[in-house]
């Protein structure tokens, strides 16, 4: 059966922004069937170039999951999507409200002053309080777009419901402190008022270093109990935020007088610390390696609250010094909170979850 026809269409009619290129993967789907002619499948991942308005040389990358049924096509024998009961015949309603937060990324301070573009329309600059604030816009999904004189300018995909909404968008400096340099790399989360509190968690290699109560030999851990690996150079988190929105934010350098990041593999997750609901509630991770960018969601799954865990990607770093990104996309729970140990990969290939065995310590 062919898929290629249907699942463009189903990646255009799922966004409202314009997609330069995209990339949809089958490699973590599920499916079942609905009735004799009519089948689920859950989690598409759809990674989408998101041309940014504020820097069109430099495009966001964008990873969403979607779960889509579609209709058996006797005749052609295609599977075709079944787009028409969302919302496609029924006029968007003027019915949202959007408060988009402001903030800089290295030290969490808010900017005034930055400019929000909602669609390809709507324009506000935030306020003192590092706030833009829209009225009535359509209710669904639409595209977000931040920039600030100094800083490099982020987008997101964020999909409004009638009432208030809120997100936040953290912007890394280009300019004084905070910097990032052509051969360092950054993590960005930011998330919603509840839960109030998630962790960043970064693990990596480092030679050497023997096992403790918050390392494996050989592996740094970084979180908020330990703001930078051991050597105290190639991995600190800047911001830990405790209290909604964010930014947690992770920034990994080449080691002391060398030019490109260790060799060896980096693993990013966020847990689900305190507050309720869950972290795939507005949640979303920002991945800069220089002057690109790439942005994570949560997936689809099943998700209890705190204690649970999304392990968002793995960096592979060759001895070169070039990098590959490895979507992982995975959640586990029933977990001690805090202590995301390294845990080394096994030899079964990329994106190994952590397990939960290597939860330890208590925050």
């Amino acid at each position: 059966m062919r898929f290629s026809t249907s699942l463009a269409l189903v990646a255009c009619v799922l966004s409202s922004s314009a997609y330069a290129e995209q990339l949809i993967d089958f490699s973590q789907t599920e499916g079942f069937g609905l009735s004799q002619d009519k089948v689920m499948i859950k989690n598409i991942r759809v990674d989408a170039i998101i041309q940014n308005p504020f820097d069109p040389a430099h495009p966001t990358i964008t990873s969403m999951n979607y779960d889509v049924p579609f209709r058996f096509d006797r005749p052609t024998l295609h599977l075709v999507p079944e787009l028409g009961g969302a919302s496609a015949d029924t006029p968007a309603r003027n019915c949202a409200n959007l408060t988009v937060l402001v903030n800089n990324a290295f030290n969490g301070n808010v900017l005034s002053g930055a400019s929000v573009m909602v669609g390809n329309s709507r324009s506000e600059s935030t306020n003192t309080d590092g706030n833009a604030v829209f009225a009535s816009l359509p209710a669904g999904q639409v595209q977000v777009n931040a920039s600030s004189t100094d800083f490099s300018p982020s987008a997101r995909t964020e999909t409004l419901v009638c009432g208030d909404n809120r997100l936040a968008l953290s912007l890394s400096p280009t300019q004084g402190a905070g910097a990032l340099q052509a051969n360092q790399v950054r993590v960005i989360l930011n998330w919603g008022q509840e839960p109030y509190d998630l962790d960043s968690h970064l693990t990596g290699p480092q030679p050497g270093l023997s096992a403790s109560g918050i390392n494996e030999a050989d592996r740094f851990h970084i979180y908020w109990w330990n703001k930078t690996s051991d050597d105290g150079v190639v991995g600190v988190l800047d911001v830990d935020d405790v209290d909604s929105f964010g930014p947690e934010t992770v920034t990994v350098s080449p080691p002391s007088g060398q030019t490109h990041l260790r060799a060896g593999i980096y693993r990013y997750s966020v847990y689900h610390y305190g507050g309720v609901g869950t972290l795939a509630d507005n949640t979303s991770v920002n991945l800069i390696i220089g002057s690109d960018s790439r942005t994570f969601t949560p997936p689809a799954g099943s998700l209890s609250g705190a204690g649970d865990l999304w392990t968002v990607f793995e960096l592979k770093v060759d001895n070169n010094g070039s990098i590959s990104v490895l979507p992982v996309n995975t959640y586990s729970s029933s977990n001690v909170s805090s202590d995301v140990r390294s845990g080394e990969r096994s030899a079964t290939g990329y994106g190994e979850v952590e397990s939960d065995g290597l939860f330890s310590q208590r925050k």
